[in-house]
């Protein structure tokens, strides 16, 4: 790397770093006025939420990178046009080519730092806060490891292998207990719907009966059986860890798995939301360059800036909104993920080509 693409480098990473600090921060107060509403349930109080607040601090940074590059970009570079630095590079023969080379060298550090939050930082981040939640709201009678969680209420265990949509449990077995504490039910349902008024409606299920924990009887096949309720939908998403908080690799071997088709199109649309993640953030480092090139004044630079802000922005409200219509529409995960990417670099490689 040149003397001149350490300038540019050291200048386009400072800036999309100091924005995205600034964007977690500002996002992260808002969450946690958010999490006030739930201060006071069981044992979860206001420290526990700024704890979970900084936990997942991580995950909203990962989610934030793209429009923290263009910002950020913006803002390096027109610190750069401020002072004149770029005027004398165009002066001196260097091309706007010459810059995005550049670009795309500093981006490289900032999409490795991307892929480390993705895979090994926010996924045990974001998971913690979550099982911490789930302690401090609902106490210890919930179990959850990786694959499932384990509720316990009154002489039943219920295990929940997924959550479809963060309210439909997916995988479910029920295990019911006499009262000497020997198993004397077992239940098996692809999955469940909760009814109002604290029930929830197994369907597809196999019955096994069991007497002095051997089976009584041959395994029975039911359409549907209701049961009590051991907790709320709203309390079932708070346990089960959204594909969102999963790695990519875990995400690469849940696609793989046999889970149901309608939760593996869900992990499907997480896994490639997250590896479209920096592709788009590289995308808007390129949309930042005419941004910031063709004016030197600090009135031009400080306009550019706003406007820059307010794309970067309604990108990032773009593309949520892309993938949420792509998953009513049922439209194939890596069309919908890599849509904007496209879109994004298209536009910018347009515009820096009329860069004169």
């Amino acid at each position: 790397m040149s003397i001149l693409e350490r300038y540019v480098a050291r200048a386009l990473i400072g800036g999309v770093l100091v924005s995205l600090v600034v964007l977690v921060l500002l996002i992260s107060l808002a969450a946690l006025v958010g999490e006030l509403d739930d201060v006071g349930e069981g044992q979860y109080g206001i420290l526990d939420a700024v704890e979970g607040i900084g936990l997942t601090m991580p995950a909203r940074a990962f989610d934030l990178f793209a429009v923290s590059a263009l910002i950020g970009g913006i803002i390096g570079l027109g610190a750069l046009a401020t002072g004149n630095e770029l005027l004398v590079m165009r002066a001196a023969g260097v091309s706007p080519t010459r810059v995005v080379v550049a670009v795309l060298k500093a981006s490289v550090p900032l999409l490795v730092l991307m892929a480390l939050l993705a895979e090994f930082v926010a996924p045990p981040l974001s998971q913690e806060a979550a099982r911490a939640k789930r302690v401090a709201t609902r106490g210890a009678e919930a179990a959850m490891t990786e694959e499932a969680v384990w509720l316990k209420d009154r002489d039943t265990i219920v295990r929940v292998g997924a959550v479809l949509g963060g309210r439909t449990p997916q995988d479910v077995q029920v295990f019911r207990f006499d009262a000497g504490g020997i198993l004397v039910e077992v239940l098996r349902a692809e999955s469940a719907s909760v009814l109002p008024g604290g029930r929830w409606l197994l369907l597809d299920v196999q019955r096994d009966v069991l007497a002095g924990g051997e089976l009584r009887s041959r395994s029975i096949m039911l359409p549907v059986y209701e049961i009590p309720s051991p907790l709320s939908a709203e309390t079932l998403g708070l346990l089960i860890s959204p594909p969102d908080l999963l790695s990519v690799s875990r995400l690469w071997r849940e696609v793989r798995s046999d889970e149901p088709l309608a939760t593996r199109d869900e992990l499907r649309r997480s896994l490639w939301k997250k590896l479209s993640a920096p592709f788009l953030t590289l995308a808007m480092m390129l949309l930042a360059v005419p941004f910031a090139l063709g004016g030197s004044s600090l009135q031009s630079v400080g306009r550019r800036l706003g406007f820059g802000a307010v794309v970067g922005v309604l990108a990032h409200i773009g593309v949520e909104a892309v993938a949420y219509l792509g998953a009513l529409a049922k439209l194939d995960a890596a069309v919908v993920a890599l849509a904007p990417v496209i879109l994004t670099a298209g536009v910018a490689i347009t515009l820096v080509s009329r860069i004169r």
